[in-house]
């Protein structure tokens, strides 16, 4: 059966209706978050929570800024 999938933010639901920085799609059993305009105040730890009948399964990742680019 397809999961049910939630993202977080430092442990915080990401809610798409009132985030500016937050894009998510599912399309053909393929999730993903997109950060938009990604600066210093949105890197952190990520979460990815995966349910359904059978389970859940969490993914964690970090997003830190690590240098700066410049036109």
């Amino acid at each position: 059966p397809e999961p049910n999938i939630t993202w977080y933010y430092d442990s915080h639901l990401i809610n798409i209706l009132s985030s500016s920085h937050h894009s998510i799609t599912s399309e053909n059993q393929l999730n993903s978050l997109k950060i938009i305009n990604f600066d210093e105040f949105l890197q952190g730890v990520y979460y990815c929570n995966a349910t359904n009948n059978f389970g859940s399964k969490i993914f964690e990742f970090k997003l830190e800024l690590i240098g700066r680019y410049s036109f």
